[in-house]
């Protein structure tokens, strides 16, 4: 199948239908609510504009939801909102006029669905096959303009990418940015964030990313790539045939953590000018075996892991690798075995035996006595991992080929972006790993995504199309998102926090308190979230944000002043993230102490930006 992305808008008025005060259908929805779909034709070819057209049980809403996926692999390409006229609990009709604009034939599934307004569930869906051709300009509807999108397979730049180019285009990927950043400043954990997706055709089945000696077929895959945003830095992924793999070319170098690294093992990765690896998870003969000795000389580390009365002690030496240096195979009758996708040649020397293979860049040779046998000389060589991480298997730690029922079951472009957002994590182990397990598009009620905080009165009863979105590490978070506003639906997650409550608007957290709530007024701020502990005497608020001038998040925990903790000065990790406490205002006797943490995109300059634009509430 061609590798195409349809890009297409539905054509719709700006004109949203109000709820009508009507009274509630007195008949049983899911026994009498009917939904059918009169044009286009089941099994349709179509090259310009078309309608969709049809008749359906008119809800107390007046609007369905119109929703076009690939018919190849699922990926959602548009959602909106479909207007319904007639009268409430009778038959109604609608019809849309849609335009688009693909580069080959190009089958779709256009579904019209009516969601159960308490819970959301489908209570009436009707669907047809179509397929699209590629045609001349589409045609203009009078007094409507036609926003398109033109799919290119051009591949994507290195380094990172400007606000103004991040590929939002994809309400998907947009909506799960939002959720992301909202997860990010609640738990001040950096996570990586999917920036980019773009389609791609690759050459052969290694995704045109080859390891040494590694045997790829020459058959064509279709996947994307994706760009990774982390701690400020940019990571390309090529993500198809059920696994992602780092262009290494093409992303920043990977910055692993430093904390709890023998400076020796630093020094020697330093003089060695590639990435150390070491064993992990030692056993069988080589259990508890001890690193006893570490040296280097003109760019060549060798570990020594030997223990007194052990004779199973062994010996790696690592090197950086050459860029086109080949690696001996293993012929016919030579003794061998799997390191990862690669047949090392074991070489008998003596007493000894040693094979060599490659990770990434560092040529590893393992050398262990003659008498261990080879499955626990094949444990042994699969189960190293980058200097500073507890995760063995890492023979290609680039890469990850092993995902989740829930992972494969997301909607793309999600389910690239979620593939090489895993293979990240699992390189640079952060102490939380996010993922996102769910996403599922939903017609809310109304403009608060049906979750209104206690007190908040300005919730407009207008269908507001969005996404339900999960994501899960040792705990579970579900949030609505539609267009700029993401809200955390507590009641439907797990958390550990168990006494904060979740605020509509800064007004209502300023009743719970008895300091003063202040806010950034920056324009480039989105507020996410507001959650607070209420008391009148040491009570608590939390702002979170998400900064659409750096594509970082951040979060204000706000006391009044006098409570710990005291003033602080900025503090920098080494992943860049900040820390830092003041005082608004300056002096006075009305000061609330905000304790600030952001993520690396905000850098130095955003913060100073951030702070500043307290001034404009003094």
């Amino acid at each position: 199948m061609q590798n195409t992305k349809l890009a297409l808008r539905a054509i719709l008025s700006t004109l949203f239908i109000a709820l009508s005060a009507v009274s509630v259908l007195s008949v049983n929805a899911q026994n009498t609510f009917t939904i059918q779909i009169q044009e286009p034709a089941d099994g349709a070819t179509i090259s310009g504009a078309f309608h969709v057209r049809g008749t359906a049980t008119v809800p107390n809403e007046k609007q369905l939801a119109l929703i076009i996926t690939s018919a190849g692999n699922g990926a959602v390409l548009a959602t909106q909102a479909l207007p319904v006229s007639g009268d409430v609990g009778a038959q109604g009709a609608f019809d849309l006029t849609i335009n688009f604009n693909v580069a080959g034939d190009t089958p779709i599934v256009i579904q019209v669905v009516y969601y159960a307004p308490k819970d959301g569930s489908i209570m009436a869906a009707a669907q047809v096959h179509v397929t699209l051709q590629k045609a001349g300009a589409p045609t203009l509807v009078q007094g409507q303009s036609i926003p398109t999108i033109v799919p290119t397979n051009a591949p994507l730049a290195a380094g990172p990418l400007p606000t103004s180019t991040l590929m939002a285009t994809d309400s998907t990927l947009a909506a799960v940015q939002l959720a992301l950043g909202d997860y990010e400043a609640r738990t001040q954990i950096v996570t990586p964030i999917a920036i980019a997706v773009q389609a791609r055709t690759f050459n052969d089945s290694c995704l045109e990313l080859h390891h040494p000696n590694e045997q790829c077929s020459a058959d064509p895959v279709d996947g994307n790539v994706v760009k990774i945003s982390y701690a400020g830095l940019v990571f390309t992924y090529h993500v198809g045939n059920n696994q992602a793999r780092m262009n290494a070319a093409a992303s920043a170098p990977v910055k692993h953590k430093q904390e709890g690294i023998p400076k020796l093992l630093s020094d020697a990765a330093a003089a060695m000018g590639a990435t150390l690896y070491l064993p992990q998870s030692l056993s069988g003969p080589f259990q508890g075996l001890p690193l006893g000795h570490v040296g280097w000389d003109s760019g060549v580390v060798t570990l020594t892991y030997s223990l007194d009365g052990n004779p199973t002690s062994f010996t790696v030496v690592e090197k950086a690798l050459v860029p086109g240096t080949p690696l001996n195979a293993a012929g016919a009758g030579v003794a061998s075995i799997a390191v990862g996708s690669y047949k090392a040649p074991i070489q008998l020397l003596g007493a000894q035996q040693s094979i060599t293979w490659a990770i990434e860049g560092t040529l590893v040779t393992l050398t262990i006595p003659a008498t261990v046998s080879a499955a626990d000389l094949t444990a042994l060589a699969n189960g190293f991992a980058v200097l500073g991480s507890t995760q063995p298997g890492q023979t290609n730690p680039l890469d990850r080929s092993d995902f989740d029922k829930l992972t494969m079951a997301l909607p793309e472009p999600i389910r690239s972006a979620e593939m090489a957002r895993q293979a990240f994590l699992g390189l640079v182990n952060p102490l939380r790993k996010g993922h996102v397990i769910a996403l599922q598009s939903r017609i809310f009620t109304d403009t608060c995504l049906q979750l209104a905080r206690s007190g908040e009165l300005n919730c407009d009863p207008t269908s507001t199309p969005g996404y339900v979105i999960g994501i899960a590490d040792t705990e579970l978070y579900r949030y609505h998102v539609a267009g700029n506003a993401v809200r955390l639906y507590r009641g439907n997650s797990e958390l550990v926090d168990k006494l904060s409550v979740d605020y509509g608007s800064l007004a209502l957290a300023q009743a719970a308190v008895n300091f003063r709530v202040v806010a950034p007024t920056d324009a480039n701020l989105i507020l996410t979230g507001v959650q607070g502990v209420p008391s009148k005497t040491a009570g608590s608020i939390t702002l979170f944000y998400h900064d659409r001038a750096s594509g970082g998040s951040f979060s204000l925990l706000e006391t009044r002043a006098g409570n710990v903790p005291a003033v602080q000065p900025a503090i920098a990790d080494d992943l860049g993230t900040v820390s830092a406490a003041f005082a608004f205002p300056d002096t006075g006797p009305n000061q609330t102490l905000i304790t600030l943490w952001a993520s690396p995109e905000l850098g130095a300059g955003g913060i100073t930006r951030v702070k500043q634009s307290f001034a404009a509430q003094q």
